[in-house]
């Protein structure tokens, strides 16, 4: 066996190793990028204080 082949060889071992590890490194971003727009929503629908309102003078009927 000679260098080429051995070389071929690592190459067809280590190519669905690289493959998967590109996909993992993939879903990790998209994982990343869904984090931040989940975390944004959960702020969006926590309750927000009732806005404060001046009181009005309101002349009674006398």
């Amino acid at each position: 066996m000679n260098l080429d082949t051995l070389g071929d060889a690592l190459g067809k071992l280590a190519s669905p190793a690289s493959a998967k590890i590109r996909q993992l490194q993939k879903i990790v971003q998209d994982i990343k990028k869904n984090d931040g727009s989940f975390l944004n929503k959960l702020r969006r629908l926590k309750s927000k204080p009732v806005p404060n309102v001046p009181a009005r003078d309101y002349r009674g009927k006398n």
